[in-house]
């Protein structure tokens, strides 16, 4: 009946309503189309028009009736259409991004924090220019949701693309470019060890209950203002990076940059403008020079350069917000300078480094071969967080474009500089009335080497905030491809937060599949692997706990061998055999295991508890059995299990590590009858997933 309980939510967020749309949205027909630049790069999205001034007038009501003394859960609430169908219902409060005379001055422009009310969202952002509606979604399931006008015309005529970032990953494709960041000459430093950084547990404990504001001047190219058509156009195209990058640095730095330039800095002129934009060294002193002439050097705190080239452009120094002469120097710039791989891969990683964090990668080929941080390369191949890599190290690209979320190391270096260095020294602090959530990683295992396992967390919040979750490797050991285990180095990737504490890794998707995607890979040597569970509020407030695996290398992967076939007879014995691979000796100490199969509805039904590890069993088998049966074997009172007709990805054991595991045949193929790959329907996974949650629920 639990299993049954934890499964039913999923057919739920799973299904698409039948209702009408709401009359702000409607669905535009194949035929009535536009295929533009936007559009072209995607491959999945779903396409609307948008009733833009019934929208706004319907936000402005909503917020007149609802001040924002009353309850978050008071708050306006709209919906926002998602690309396979339905709509998601949010709340949305205003946010003041514009300093008060550039709000004054742009009456036009408007800005919000978005919350998820019925599960689908988690938070997210939004913002109203001359451009239109744009709206950055982190969802509940660890995807990223965006919505954009597909093109700049009028708001009569503008059409709306829905779509998910894990859809289309071609079109966050950032191409090629190199980051650079540098210490100020005669200023000592920053990179810290994520070790060296425990006192930045204490400056996390602040974070999240106080809110640093920054002045943020961004200043834009003539290639920039050319590339958008208009300075009107490029500013807003300012204010919707400056609004999603906020998103990020108040989510989990508990930051927010407040732009106090205008279009006075939105040079509109490539030949007259005061940048040479074929140098980023040159840029970064020309916007000093420029931002204190016409800004002046009081008021602002950080100061950006965005622009246009033929190829991409990243250069910042590293931990200079709030130094008068160096906290101008940080550029960004692509051919295409739009979209998320702009903001997101460029603008948030650079400015990043202008806060004080790092290069958190630890690939080996491609620009990864000259960047590294060795002190913070805690994530593998070109990592996936903002101060990686993604889609810049050739074949040790772990994906091609970066995730929206900060690794942990990064937002503890961030909140040490902005808490306890120089960064606290020109912060305007609010005081909040959030409070921090904690985290609990539960406690340390060993497990053997080649053997599929879960993470498994919890987190709690006094305000009862909704939570989000990410495990996350802290291991800055030897540089490595990716994919390798050296037994000291980054192994597993980090991945986006989501509403689920626990973590399978591999992924059940790649289980099922049968296919090794980069950095969910399993460790095969002796060594430890050290994850963080990081826990966010979405309003700031970042909690994390620590736990640690020990990997042993048994010489074989804790496997079931039989049944030789995925055709199994319902209500029926069976022996289920498995490969216990030493598992019942010390350290690891498994005396006893669960065993459990999957019926026609998904669920995983245990069929025996806390039986001995002594690698077989007879079993009897539910009568509902589906096609396709799997038998499910794992420790009682650890965190390993196998799977029947599985082969999980295993790392490759590096040179130096005469290291070697074997898995025994546990034929995935169709021999016996029947057989073939594991079915890979969302209600087969969840299946497993619910069962392997209870299993670590109890424990």
């Amino acid at each position: 009946m639990k299993i049954l309980w934890m499964l039913a939510p999923l057919y739920f967020a799973n299904s698409v309503s039948a209702n009408t749309l709401p009359a702000l949205w409607q669905d535009i027909s194949a035929r009535n189309t536009r295929v533009t630049a936007t559009s072209a790069h995607l491959q999945d999205y779903r396409l609307l028009h948008l009733d833009e001034a019934q929208w706004l007038a319907q936000a402005d009501t909503l917020l007149t009736t609802n001040t924002l003394e009353k309850a978050r859960t008071n708050l306006p609430r709209l919906d926002l259409p998602l690309p396979d169908g339905g709509f998601a219902t949010v709340s949305i409060e205003p946010t003041d991004i514009l300093a008060p005379d550039i709000a004054t001055a742009h009456p036009e422009i408007k800005t919000w924090k978005v919350f998820g009310t019925d599960g689908k969202v988690i938070s997210g952002v939004a913002d109203f220019t001359s451009r239109g509606l744009h709206a950055m979604l982190d969802m509940a399931n660890g995807d990223t949701l965006f919505i954009e006008p597909q093109t700049d015309t009028s708001a009569t005529t503008r059409q709306y693309l829905s779509f998910r970032k894990s859809a289309n990953a071609e079109a966050f494709r950032s191409g090629k470019w190199s980051c650079t960041s540098q210490d100020p000459v005669n200023k000592p430093s920053f990179a810290n060890t994520l070790a060296a950084n425990r006192s930045a547990s204490t400056a996390a404990a602040r974070a999240g209950e106080t809110l640093h504001t920054y002045r943020l001047a961004v200043a834009a190219t003539g290639e920039y203002t050319t590339y958008y058509g208009s300075q009107s156009a490029a500013f807003s195209a300012i204010v919707t990076a400056v609004n999603r990058i906020n998103q990020i640095y108040e989510r989990d730095l508990s930051t927010r940059l407040t732009l106090v330039s205008d279009t006075n800095v939105v040079f509109t002129n490539a030949n007259t403008d005061p940048y040479t934009n074929s140098s980023a060294p040159q840029i970064l002193k020309q916007n000093t020079s420029t931002l204190d002439s016409i800004l002046g050097n009081n008021n602002y705190d950080i100061g950006h350069v965005f622009t246009m080239v033929n190829s991409g452009m990243g250069l910042a120094l590293l931990g200079v917000v709030c130094d008068t002469q160096f906290k101008a120097q940080g550029v960004s710039g692509l051919p295409e300078p739009k979209g998320d791989a702009f903001i997101i891969d460029f603008v948030a990683h650079e400015i990043g480094h202008q806060l004080g964090a790092s290069h958190t990668f630890n690939g080996l080929l491609g620009t990864c071969s000259n960047n590294r941080e060795p002190r913070t390369a805690f994530e593998p191949g070109s990592g996936t967080s903002i101060m990686a890599y993604a889609g810049l190290c050739s074949q040790d690209n772990t994906q091609t474009f970066s995730d929206s979320a900060m690794h942990a190391a990064s937002i503890l270096q961030i909140q040490q500089y902005l808490h306890e260095g120089n960064g606290a020294s020109c912060a305007n602090k609010t005081s909040l009335t959030n409070r921090n959530p904690s985290a609990n990683a539960g406690a340390d295992y060993t497990i053997p080497a080649a053997t599929p396992f879960i993470l498994s967390g919890s987190g709690s919040d006094p305000d009862g905030d909704t939570l989000s979750y990410s495990w996350e490797q802290s291991d800055a050991g030897t540089a490595s491809n990716v994919n390798v285990d050296t037994g000291d180095n980054a192994l597993i990737r980090t991945r986006l937060p989501s509403d689920s504490p626990q973590r399978i890794i591999p992924t059940l998707s790649d289980l099922a599949n049968q296919v090794q995607t980069a950095g969910e890979v399993l460790p095969v040597t002796n060594r430890e692997l050290n994850f963080l569970l990081q826990v966010r509020d979405g309003r700031g407030g970042t909690a994390y706990d620590e736990m640690q695996i020990n990997v042993r290398n048994t010489g074989q992967a804790f496997a079931v061998t039989s049944p030789r076939t995925t055709s199994l007879l319902g209500g029926s014995q069976q022996t289920v055999n498995w490969n216990i691979a030493n598992t019942h000796l010390p350290p690891i100490n498994c005396a006893t295991v669960d065993i459990a199969a999957n019926n026609t509805t998904g669920s995983f039904i245990t069929l025996i508890s806390n039986t001995p590890n002594d690698g077989t069993e007879v079993v009897t088998l539910p009568s509902n059995l589906g096609s396709r049966t799997h038998i499910l074997v794992e420790c009682h009172n650890n965190i390993f299990f196998a799977l029947s007709a599985t082969n999980p990805a295993k790392a490759s054991a590096s040179s130096d590590s005469n290291t070697s595991v074997t898995t025994p045949d546990s034929d995935t193929g169709s021999s016996g009858g029947g057989g073939g790959s594991i079915p890979t329907s969302w209600l087969w996974l969840a299946g497993l997933y619910a069962l392997l949650r209870l299993r670590k629920g109890e424990k």
